[in-house]
């Protein structure tokens, strides 16, 4: 009986099955939950060509476009075809993440298992990708198709380069570089899949250890190694220069003033720690982490000597324990572009920045805990497997509850209010949520306080300003405007809306050229466009008229 059982657990669809149960119990309920107010926005229901759906002139438009300070066609391709397919009906773009979570989690499998011909520990690193709670952002929040996508093109890379190490081929080699440009192309994370890929080298592919020493005429040195994968630095190298060019000019990239050298190296050592934390023990999980306005210097010390530590054990033991090695790497290396020291955005971390590199450190979890297990409960065949299930049953329960918070924006942003302090992206959300419903005075106490945090908030001076505007205040609406503009001249919203309180005072000519500084940062801004042919007309019909 124990014998059968134990087949069944080694048995591959029995372990896929088991991961798509899982993942679309876990997340079933997502498809009856609304966009939020949180990106959502930007990358959907107000986007100017989403909303045209998947058309030539459309698809040329995302190639070209750095909208979001981005440069990701093929995301954008993917939510134009969910358009197509979904209209704005949320429900719709909740199921495409779910599926690319769950392709992702059986890719994980599938690629582990083939490599090692391990198979439970290949199902148990997978099933902890499908449950962890930190993976809840990547799935459950629409605007973050850019991360699960990523994934599905980061380990289909990976799939076809085992499959191009097993039987070398010009034609497998290319069609691995199409993917992984596809992937580049959906976010920028991919560009350390190379370094990745050298590690995978060393273990489980073994690749380093077919020396001439050992009389293998297959030898494969690490100078080889490397320049087998050229192309595909190449790819990364090009990938990061197109991402800073776009992040610099919508102004994601935040100035050293701001955020200075010594500030982001004790951030960044802190959130490679806290990260391990919210693994091990994943509360207090919010949509935005606030940027610190001090550290604890011994705090960053105890954590980069925490670093340091394991990053020393690692290599000492590199030979005995090459997943220690492999995984831990994976994890500092993946984690690096978007640990803060090239600051983009408000944020000190966040949960989805660890979707990929949570799998460096679940390999280390399975095959350290396999080889710790196999001591301990060695004539107890199945403990291993009742704890690790137990572990993951736990895991399991934790990210059902935060899923719960992606149910609305309101849901969403008290919920971080709660868990975190001064944090002035929820506390504006609120205030958001407070104009959509029509209440103006709760809308501006909330996003008064955010500004009170964050002065260079410019996104809560123009919702503000909008507050003003339907209040009638149109010298304090036209003063938030430009403290938008001010904070961030590419903000297009900001510039029309000021346009729309200086037609209202009668400055015509103004906001004449507050339109076209909207038009010149987005030039397919409808909004604008209308609003300029409108004020055009009041400009020249008062100037027939006699009128300034």
């Amino acid at each position: 009986m124990a014998t059968e059982i134990v087949k069944i657990l080694k048995n591959q669809f029995f372990i896929c099955l088991l991961l798509v149960i899982t993942i679309l119990a876990l997340y079933w309920r997502v498809h009856l939950y609304e966009f939020v107010n949180y990106d959502d926005s930007i990358y959907v229901y107000e986007n100017p060509f989403i909303s045209k759906g998947l058309t030539k002139d459309n698809a040329i438009t995302a190639f070209k476009t750095l909208y979001t300070s981005n440069w990701h066609p093929i995301t954008w391709l993917s939510l134009m075809l969910d358009y197509k397919l979904f209209s704005l009906n949320a429900s719709g773009y909740h199921w495409t993440n779910v599926i690319f979570h769950l392709f992702n989690s059986i890719g994980l499998f599938l690629i582990l298992k083939g490599i090692t011909k391990e198979t439970w520990k290949s199902a148990l690193v997978a099933l902890l990708f499908a449950v962890h709670p930190l993976n809840v952002e990547s799935v459950a929040w629409i605007s973050e198709r850019k991360n699960v996508l990523s994934a599905f093109f980061w380990l289909s890379t990976m799939g076809l380069y085992f499959l191009y190490v097993k039987s070398p081929s010009i034609h497998r080699y290319c069609f691995m570089l199409f993917i992984f440009m596809l992937g580049l192309m959906t976010k920028p994370v991919l560009v350390t899949l190379p370094l990745i890929l050298l590690l995978f080298d060393y273990w489980p592919l073994q690749r380093l250890s077919r020396t001439k020493d050992e009389g293998n005429e297959g030898a494969v040195s690490i100078v080889q190694l490397i320049w087998e994968k050229v192309p595909l630095f190449l790819l990364s190298v090009s990938s990061m220069v197109i991402t800073v060019y776009a992040a610099a000019q919508g102004g994601a990239i935040k100035t050293l003033e701001k955020y200075p050298w010594d500030s982001r190296l004790a951030n960044a050592v802190s959130a490679y720690v806290k990260y391990i934390l919210k693994m091990i023990y994943p509360d207090n999980l919010a949509c935005f982490y606030p940027y610190p306005k001090t550290y604890s210097i011994w705090m960053v010390l105890v954590a980069g000597i925490f670093l340091v530590g394991i990053t020393t054990i690692c290599i000492l033991n590199a030979k005995r324990f090459r997943y220690l090695f492999v995984g831990w790497f994976w994890y500092l290396t993946v984690m690096f572009p978007v640990i803060g020291l090239i600051q983009v955005g408000y944020q000190s971390m966040a949960d989805r920045y660890a979707y990929i590199p949570l799998m460096g450190l679940f390999i280390i979890m399975v095959w350290g805990g396999a080889d710790i297990m196999e001591k301990v409960f060695k004539p107890k065949r199945f403990m291993p497997y009742i704890i690790s299930f137990a572990f993951v049953g736990i895991l399991t329960l934790i990210a059902s509850n935060q899923i719960r918070y992606w149910e609305s924006s309101e849901v969403l942003f008290r919920h971080a209010m709660q868990v975190t302090t001064n944090n002035h992206i929820a506390i504006a959300g609120i205030g958001n949520e407070y104009l959509k419903k029509g209440k103006m005075e709760e809308a501006a106490l909330y996003l008064l306080e955010a500004i009170k945090i964050m002065p260079d908030y410019p996104e809560a001076h123009n919702n503000l300003g909008i507050v003003y505007l339907k209040q009638s205040k149109l010298d304090e609406a036209i003063y938030e405007f430009g403290e938008a503009v001010k904070y961030k001249p590419s903000l297009a919203r900001a510039h029309n809306n000021m346009g729309v309180a200086l037609s209202m005072k009668g400055n015509y000519r103004e906001a004449i050229v507050k339109y076209h500084d909207a038009l010149r940062e987005d030039p397919n801004y409808i909004n604008a466009k209308e609003n300029l042919t409108k004020t055009l007309y009041n400009y020249h019909h008062n100037k027939i008229s006699g009128h300034p």
